[in-house]
Formats: structure tokens, C-alpha cells, sequence
């Protein structure tokens, strides 16, 4: 009867031991897995990024005004304006009674 007690505990030590092999086994295979995410992750990340600032740079390219007024005199034909004209009104009256036509041949220029 002691033999049996002796094999018995040395059968259910040997299974212990085969399962907790098989589980410390699967997370390693699990570990493995989730850090090859992990680096496929950040490596979409560093790619995203230098499409995004490759992307910045193109728009701010895409919308400089001298760009944009390059493209309107020489594709468009069109020309700066030689005058501006600046229509002033009151609030609550009619336009016409208030309207008053300041002509400048400056853009900037802003007089009384």
C-alpha cells in the first residue's frame, strides 16, 4: 500500500508539473505574439507619422499665397485689383442714406 501512495503522488507530481509546463509554454507563445503586435504597431505608428508631416508640408506648400497668386495671374489671368473700394454704412439705416465710396489705389491705405 505504500508503494501505490509513493507512485500516486509521484504520477499526480509528474502531471502537475506536465501542466504547468503546458501553461507557462502557451503565455511565452501568447507574450510572444502580443510584442509582435506591439512592434507591428509602432511601426505603422513611425509610418503614419512621416505621412502625416510629409502631408503638413504639402499643405502648407499647396496654400502659400504666392503659390495661389502665381497660379491666378498665370492659369487665370487674373491681375491684383489697381483700387479698392470701401463701402461704410450705419446699423438700423438704410444703406443708401449712409453709404459713403472711398476710393484708395493703395490696398493698405486707409484714410478719414
Amino acid at each position: 500500500m505504500e508503494g501505490s501512495k509513493v507512485n500516486l503522488y509521484i504520477l499526480t507530481s509528474v502531471v502537475l508539473i506536465c501542466v504547468l509546463s503546458i501553461g507557462y509554454l502557451y503565455l511565452q507563445a501568447k507574450l510572444l505574439e502580443k510584442s509582435l503586435m506591439l512592434e507591428a504597431c509602432q511601426q505603422k505608428i513611425t509610418t503614419l507619422k512621416a505621412q502625416t508631416e510629409q502631408l503638413e508640408k504639402e499643405v502648407k506648400f499647396l496654400a502659400s499665397l504666392e503659390r495661389i497668386q502665381k497660379i491666378a495671374q498665370e492659369k487665370l489671368g487674373m491681375q491684383p485689383p489697381t483700387k479698392r473700394v470701401f463701402l461704410a454704412s450705419l446699423p438700423g439705416i438704410p444703406q443708401s442714406a449712409t453709404a459713403r465710396v472711398v476710393e484708395k489705389q493703395h490696398p493698405f491705405e486707409i484714410t478719414d
